[in-house]
């Protein structure tokens, strides 16, 4: 249920999901959280922004946030 905040950065929410899934979930491996925490970032940017991630094939939430960011930073946040 995390959510972006105003003027949060992409990197701070993805950082704060990864260490919360990892928390929650910290008998499954590395992958499997990693996968948990991916679909967090997905459900708080726009459809746009998700389909470039997927086309990207993002596997891990840095990536994600590589591409957002990199986005982000031409045509400011969603």
């Amino acid at each position: 249920m995390r959510k972006r905040l105003p003027d949060e950065s992409i990197a701070t929410l993805g950082d704060d999901i990864l260490q919360m899934v990892q928390r929650a979930y910290h008998n499954l491996d590395a992958l499997a959280q990693e996968a948990l925490a991916l679909n967090q970032p997905y459900k708080v940017i726009s459809l746009e922004m998700k389909c470039r991630c997927i086309d990207k094939d993002c596997q891990t939430v840095a990536e994600a946030v590589d591409v957002i960011e990199r986005y982000e930073s031409i045509f400011g946040p969603d």
